[in-house]
């Protein structure tokens, strides 16, 4: 595999991975060495974006009054 491609594929997982992302706390180590130094284990997390779903909550909401 070319070096750009490497590159290329660890930022992508750096932001899309749960366990590769900067720790928020501490931007220094990743959330899966946080996890590992606290003997703790991530058995399933959900990922949301900003503004994912709001159509849904707006017509909910109209839908009571």
């Amino acid at each position: 595999m070319k070096k750009w491609s490497k590159v290329v594929l660890r930022k992508f997982f750096e932001e899309i991975c749960l366990l590769e992302q900067e720790f928020v706390k501490d931007p220094d180590q990743k959330v899966k060495q946080f996890v590992e130094s606290n003997g703790a284990t991530v058995k399933s997390f959900v990922r949301y974006e900003v503004g994912e779903g709001m159509e849904n909550v707006k017509i909910t909401s109209l839908m009571k009054l």
